[in-house]
């Protein structure tokens, strides 16, 4: 396809009026009776209907549902081609009425085989004749649909680079799981959106296929960095938002050492169509200096859009505001756990270094805490592998003397207690910082990354045995730990073996007639049990005779179970109970079976 300047493609379109209308009797207004408001091709119909690209079959039908044939199909696909490349059309019915229009497509390699004129066209067929019917020009590429996407066009199959351009253009999308149903005839309502599109490009669709077969996207898997493939100088952060079920993502774009382009959304998970979708994105031309950002210009505050993780691992942004975001190729960074080393001397060593009670050992916890920090954020503890990071914990305990690990634990609350005294009210402990010489501290506290690596690598060594002071972190757990029966006043929670994994259910009776149950499939993950955001919570209600209703009141709720240093469980819904605010302490009970 020969290159020519973009003006020409409306020009081609309009010229459509009375060249390219399959001649039976034009309606300029919408008058069809077989056209319903509501159905998804109506504003596809009454949009080429008043362009003149098709009319009714007659005055007051459309007939959406019949066929187009293929020698309609090719008078539709020679016309368009000579309007661009001659600015006219001259081509008239030949004898039969479509030999003229057959004629100029083959010369002019809009097709490369004869059809059955008078039957039905595929739609594979007609999407190849369209796709070479303008210059490559008019095809600009708004959605990235990777190769051997589209679920039942495969990149050997005929026709595929035709109906992947078309895709990627926005011209076709297929039904609602993007299926391209490539060898079915095309009925008149779909040739009437397809025109439409093809002139004008405002009305193309945007859209990404995913297809991660067998594994669902969760809106965990988007945490953490990206890079993108298409240009090295923009990188996407993605992280839990302070509210539940919102994520925070960023995208810096450097154009050049001291300034860059900024992106911040806050995004929800659309766990249907595995996307992460976002409102009132914002976009701002940030100018740098020694001391950090200096100007701030802001370009819009209302884009929408969404990120979306393919079957190739990579994720793909498309924006409402950013022409560029189509482009966008991203990949995650993988980021390797601390080593034992490194934990060992870097956080282990640190806090370990405080020696309670000794003169200026309040200053050094400020110091260690803040170092603390700093030694999470930079290793990037938010999105690195938690099972190696467990690991490496166990490891780097297990190579430090007795002395060193009673060190450690004699300072290791006293830290995290200041920490969370000043994520509460900076004021009252700022002047112990900026004493110890740890003014950085407030960067921390502010910045989302820092405080959650300072969590996450906190929370994995208070879980692992040394949050009662014992030093005793080697004495790992085993998920059977977990399973059997606890109680804690009129709740109790059963765990059972299933498969890989474990079965939790907690029923919190509300009264003699109707009690929530809470039902997870979790994980081990060597420090507790964990699931996916697919908890579902019901509402049971019984009579005399037994269950009388079941309503589901949610199904994305995800749930931790711990063990305390006494042997009492912990659960915690991400979604409901978040902060487990009762503080519930559930206890294992022996179940007694009679006559035994």
């Amino acid at each position: 396809m020969k290159k020519t300047g973009k003006k020409a493609f409306a020009t081609a379109m309009a010229a459509f009026l009375c060249a390219v209308s399959i001649p039976h009797i034009a309606a300029s207004e919408m008058t069809f009776t077989d056209v319903k408001a509501g159905a998804w091709y109506y504003t596809d119909v009454q949009t080429a209907v008043d362009a003149g690209l098709v009319n009714g079959r007659s005055e007051d039908a459309f007939c959406p549902d019949e066929n187009m044939t293929a020698a309609e199909a090719v008078k539709l696909a020679s016309v368009m081609h000579q309007k661009q490349a001659d600015g006219k059309v001259s081509l008239q019915n030949g004898d039969p009425w479509y030999k003229t229009y057959v004629e100029y497509a083959r010369n002019n390699g809009i097709i490369e085989k004869d059809f059955n004129w008078d039957k039905p066209i595929s739609r594979a067929d007609y999407m190849a004749m369209f796709a070479h019917a303008l210059t490559e020009d008019s095809y600009d590429l708004i959605n990235a649909v990777s190769d051997g996407t589209i679920p039942d066009v495969g990149m050997e199959d005929d026709h595929a680079e035709e109906i992947y351009l078309l895709y990627r253009a926005g011209i076709v999308q297929g039904d609602e799981k993007h299926l391209c149903k490539p060898a079915d005839p095309i009925k008149r309502s779909e040739v009437a959106a397809i025109l439409t599109r093809m002139m004008f490009p405002e009305k193309r669709i945007s859209f990404f296929i995913s297809t991660v077969a067998d594994t669902p996207v969760k809106a965990n898997d988007y945490v953490g960095v990206w890079q993108d493939a298409w240009s090295t100088r923009a990188s996407l952060e993605i992280l839990p938002g302070e509210e539940y079920g919102h994520y925070d993502a960023m995208i810096h774009w450097g154009d050049n050492a001291s300034s860059a382009g900024i992106w911040n959304m806050t995004c929800t998970f659309e766990e249907e169509s595995g996307k992460l979708v976002y409102k009132d994105g914002t976009f701002a031309m940030v100018s740098f200096g020694e001391a950090g950002a200096e100007t701030r210009e802001e370009r819009w505050n209302d884009g929408e859009g969404y990120f979306l993780i393919g079957a190739d691992g990579r994720m793909r942004w498309n924006d409402s505001r950013e022409e560029r975001s189509v482009q966008f190729d991203l990949e995650r960074v993988p980021v390797p756990a601390p080593t034992p080393d490194e934990l060992a001397e870097g956080f282990f060593g640190v806090i370990g270094a405080i020696a309670p009670g000794a003169s200026g050992s309040s200053l050094r916890e400020a110091a260690a805490a803040c170092e603390g920090m700093r030694f999470a954020l930079g290793h990037g503890i938010w999105y690195t592998d938690v099972s190696t990071l467990r690991k490496n914990i166990l490891t780097a305990w297990e190579s430090m003397t007795e002395e060193e690990q009673g060190a450690f634990d004699a300072s290791f609350i006293s830290v995290l207690t200041l920490v969370r005294d000043a994520e509460a009210d900076w004021n009252t402990v700022k002047g112990r910082f900026e004493d110890a010489g740890a003014d950085a501290m407030k960067g921390y506290l502010d910045d989302a990354a820092a405080r959650l690596s300072w969590d996450v690598l906190t929370a994995n060594i208070l879980t692992m045995g040394n949050s009662d002071g014992s030093g005793d972190i080697g004495n790992t757990l085993a998920g059977e730990d977990f399973a059997g029966t606890w109680v804690c006043g009129r709740a109790n929670i059963t765990i059972t073996k299933e498969g890989d994994g474990f079965r939790c259910v907690v029923d919190w009776p509300n009264s003699a007639a109707e009690v929530y149950r809470w039902e997870y499939l979790c994980t081990f993950d060597g420090m507790g049990l964990s699931s996916e955001e697919t908890g579902v919570k019901r509402d049971l209600i019984y009579n005399e005779t037994g269950l009388e209703s079941e309503t589901v009141l949610f199904e994305d709720g995800a749930a931790s179970f711990s063990l305390t240093p006494e042997g009492k469980l912990t659960w915690i819904d991400f979604k409901e109970y978040p902060d487990n605010p009762n503080g519930m302490e559930f206890e294992k009970v022996e179940i007694v079976v009679p006559g035994n």
